[in-house]
C-alpha cells in the first residue's frame, strides 16, 4: 500500500511540468503558454500522529494507543484549454494495529468548461456546508467513519456533475445551478472491532455490508444553487439544495442481541444555507464585523424493500452561527476568531432520532492565528448539550518547525467526551485523548 502511493507521488514528481501548488486545483497556476500543450501541478502531505486515549482504558479488544498515518497526494492535468483532470489517493492507517489500514482515492474525474457550463464525471466529493461544526445541507458524499467520528473524511461518490452559470444582476451574483447523478452507491467506511470507533460496543458484531441498497435504490441526484446575493443590509452568499438518494450518513442500529448494522434507508432533504456580512454603510461598524450563517433542512426517509428496519421519523435540523474576528489583539497581524452556534431538530422521536449526536447542542469556538512565519494557531472549541451534562471540548495548539523544515507542521491535541443521554458516541469506549502530531507538506 505504502509502496503505491510512492509511485504515485514519484510519477508527480518526475513529470516535467510538476510544480508545487498552495490553493484550490489548477487555481490560475497553469499559464496559458501552458494550457494548450498540457501541464500538471501537485501537492500532497504525510501525517503521523500517535494518540492516547485517557478513560475506559484496558477494555477487552479495544486499543488505548494509536500511531495514525495519514497521507494525500493531489495531481492536477491540464489537458487542453477546456479540459483539466484531478487525482487524489489517500491511504490511512493505525500502524500499531494491522487491522485498520486502507489505501483509496476519493477524487478522480475530468472537467470540461468550455464557457458558461461545465460537466464533471468521476468520482467526486464537495463540501456543501455554511457552519463550523455540523452542517445539515452537507449531504453529497458517504463518510469515513474510521478516521473520525465527530469529523468524518469523504468518501467519494461516482457520478457525473453538469453545471450552468448564469450572468450577475443588480442584486444576485454569479447564480449557478448545479445537477448531481450519482448511480452507483459507495459504502461507508468504519473502523475495526479493535477501534474505539468500531460501531458496535465491545463484545458486539458488526456486519458493514448490512443492507446496501441495491438496483435503482441505490441511485441519487441533487440540485444545488449559488449565488451571492447583495441588499443594503447583508452582503451574502446563499444555496438551495434538493436530493433523493440513499442516506449518507446512515444510523447503526441492533438488528439481534448483540449484532449491529448500518440501517440504510432512502431520504429526500431539501435545505437552504447563507453566509451574511452586515453592511458597514447602514448598520455600523460593530455589526459589520460579524458573519451570521444557517442552515435548515427537512429530511424524509422512505424504507428500502425487504429491510428489517423501522422507516427513521421524518425531521428538521437546524444551526444557526455567529462568528467575529478581532484583529490585533496581541500584535498588529494576529487575529481571533470567536464562534457560537445553535443547533436543534424538531419532528423525530425514534430511536435514531435518540442516537443522533446533534441535536439541541449550543457549540463554541475560538481559533487565534498569530499570522506569524510559523503560522501559529491555537483552538479551542466546545460543544454543550442543551438538555444534558454531555460535552465536547477540544484544544489544539499548532506552528511550523521552521528550525528543521518550513514543510513541517506540529500540532498538539486534546479531546474530552462526557456522554450524557443514549446517543451513538455514548454506547462506545469513551475517546477523550490527547496527541502529537507532525505533518510534512511537499
Amino acid at each position: 500500500m505504502l509502496t503505491a502511493f510512492g509511485v504515485l507521488i514519484l510519477l508527480a514528481l518526475l513529470s516535467q511540468d510538476a510544480y508545487a501548488q498552495e490553493d484550490d486545483p489548477l487555481g490560475g497556476l497553469l499559464q496559458e503558454s501552458s494550457a494548450s500543450r498540457g501541464g500538471t501541478a501537485w501537492k500532497g502531505f504525510i501525517e503521523v500522529t500517535p494518540r492516547r486515549y485517557l478513560r475506559d482504558t484496558n477494555v477487552a479488544a479495544v486499543k488505548d494507543n494509536q500511531v495514525l498515518v495519514w497521507g494525500e497526494a493531489e495531481i492536477d492535468f491540464r489537458l487542453d484549454s477546456d479540459t483539466t483532470a484531478y487525482f487524489r489517493p489517500r491511504i490511512y492507517a493505525d500502524v500499531s494495529d494491522n487491522g485498520f489500514a486502507h489505501a483509496h482515492v476519493p477524487e478522480l474525474f475530468i472537467t470540461y468548461a468550455p464557457g458558461s457550463w461545465d460537466v464533471r464525471g468521476g468520482l467526486l466529493v464537495e463540501n456543501w456546508g455554511v457552519a463550523d461544526t455540523f452542517n445539515p445541507i452537507d449531504v453529497l458524499n458517504t463518510r469515513d467513519f474510521a478516521t473520525d467520528v465527530l469529523d468524518p473524511l469523504y468518501v467519494g461518490q461516482p457520478g457525473i456533475r453538469l453545471r450552468r452559470f448564469f450572468k450577475s444582476g443588480k442584486h444576485l451574483g454569479e447564480p449557478t445551478v448545479g445537477f448531481y447523478w450519482m448511480p452507483l452507491f459507495a459504502q461507508a467506511r468504519y473502523a475495526p472491532i479493535s477501534q474505539r470507533s468500531h460501531p458496535a460496543p465491545p463484545g458486539g458484531t458488526f456486519a458493514e455490508g448490512g443492507n446496501d441498497p441495491s438496483g435503482t435504490d441505490q441511485m441519487f441526484w441533487a440540485l444545488r444553487y449559488q449565488s451571492t446575493l447583495d441588499t443594503p443590509v447583508f452582503n451574502s452568499d446563499i444555496q438551495l439544495i434538493a436530493s433523493s438518494g440513499p442516506d449518507r450518513r446512515p444510523p447503526v442500529r441492533e438488528v439481534e442481541a448483540g449484532r449491529f448494522e448500518p440501517a440504510h434507508q432512502g431520504v429526500k432533504t431539501i435545505g437552504f444555507g447563507i453566509r451574511a456580512v452586515p453592511d458597514e454603510a447602514l448598520l455600523g461598524h460593530f455589526l459589520s464585523t460579524l458573519t451570521l450563517k444557517a442552515e435548515v433542512a427537512h429530511r424524509s426517509f422512505s424504507p428500502y424493500a425487504g429491510t428489517a428496519f423501522m422507516v427513521s421519523d421524518d425531521y428538521w435540523t437546524s444551526v444557526l452561527g455567529l462568528d467575529r474576528d478581532i484583529p490585533n489583539l496581541f500584535t498588529n497581524r494576529d487575529v481571533l476568531t470567536l464562534t457560537v452556534e445553535y443547533v436543534w431538530e424538531s419532528g423525530a422521536n425514534d430511536i435514531t432520532a435518540q442516537q443522533r449526536i446533534f441535536q439541541h447542542d449550543v457549540i463554541f469556538r475560538a481559533f487565534w492565528q498569530a499570522n506569524d512565519f510559523a503560522r501559529s494557531t491555537i483552538e479551542v472549541r466546545g460543544v454543550v448539550d442543551a438538555e444534558d451534562a454531555a460535552s465536547i471540548v477540544e484544544a489544539s495548539f499548532s506552528r511550523q518547525l521552521d528550525s528543521v523544515s518550513k514543510d513541517l507542521r506540529l500540532e498538539v491535541r486534546y479531546q474530552r467526551f462526557d456522554h450524557g443521554s443514549p446517543t451513538f458516541l455514548s454506547q462506545l469506549p469513551n475517546s477523550s485523548s490527547g496527541s502529537v502530531g507532525l505533518r510534512w507538506d511537499f
